[in-house]
């Protein structure tokens, strides 16, 4: 399987993990001009911008998200805070 076919099933596995949870999916693979968001989620008015990597552990996940990839996800998830209001009293 190639690259991006692994992630996108990632993507829906997350996706699941999530609705398992009852997490509410505001967006996936939100586009904005500093990049890709994989997932918006909200649970109890908090809303997380999730950047999903298919590693085999949580570990390796977790140093594979470089500086530049988390300024991105910061700055698309401004982007979209600035374009909906209807999220501002979210955490």
């Amino acid at each position: 399987m190639n690259t991006y076919l692994t992630g996108i099933n990632a993507e829906k596995l997350a996706i699941d993990y999530f609705r398992q949870r009852e997490f509410n999916i505001i967006a996936t693979r939100y586009q904005t001009k500093f990049g890709e968001v994989d997932l918006i989620v909200s649970k109890d008015r908090n809303l997380s911008f999730v950047e999903v990597k298919a590693r085999l552990t949580l570990e390796q996940a977790i140093y594979s998200l470089t500086r530049r990839q988390q300024l991105r996800i910061m700055d698309a998830a401004q982007y979209f805070l600035v374009n909906r209001p209807q999220f501002e009293q979210y955490n």
